[in-house]
């Protein structure tokens, strides 16, 4: 993975790294929507309307990503 803009532009290294897709109710999910919406603000919560609006609210899905260790770090 690297770091990108919001068009998919590469604006850093490429590092090794493994996805795992969260599939329970968990404390990882709501982190994850509460770190979306200090980020994007606004944009986040124009976003999470039209998802209920479309009824899409339920079928998003959470991806963790852990970066490998790379030299033991």
């Amino acid at each position: 993975m690297a770091s990108c803009d919001a068009r998919g532009g590469k604006l850093g290294e490429w590092h090794d790294a493994k996805a795992y897709l969260v599939t329970d109710d968990s404390d990882q999910t709501g982190q994850a929507y509460a770190l979306l919406k200090q980020k994007y603000g606004i944009q986040m919560s124009i976003t999470n309307l039209m998802s209920r609006l479309s009824g899409r609210i339920n079928n998003r899905a959470v991806i963790r990503i852990e970066l490998e260790k790379v030299n033991g770090i």
